[in-house]
């Protein structure tokens, strides 16, 4: 087990290496690609849309998918390959091949 120091928002703010508004209201869910940690996927209240971002651009915005009826309660990478899920208030799961959307 690791056990850390119990830290400040301050102190826990001078390790922030990047942010960004990525969603216009409330910040349901983020996650971290599983493979490699370079892409970032959030989701929200209110947009119905998921938002990726790239490490390697510095945090940029690459993709957005839309469409999505209702709001997306939560996202997750798969353990191999470049896939991701979005679920949600409308009940669908819907399943993305990142690779393809480069």
């Amino acid at each position: 087990f690791f056990f850390f120091k119990q830290k400040t928002a301050y102190e826990i703010s001078a390790c922030l290496v990047g942010s960004e508004m990525c969603i216009r209201d409330s910040l349901y869910s983020g996650q971290f690609s599983k493979i490699d940690g370079t892409v970032i996927l959030g989701c929200g209240s209110n947009t119905n849309e998921a938002k990726l971002f790239d490490q390697e651009t510095g945090y940029k915005h690459i993709a957005t998918i839309t469409d999505i009826s209702r709001e997306i309660n939560t996202v997750d990478f798969a353990n191999k390959g470049g896939f991701f899920a979005l679920a949600g208030g409308d009940g669908y799961l819907r399943m993305f091949n990142l690779n393809l959307l480069a």
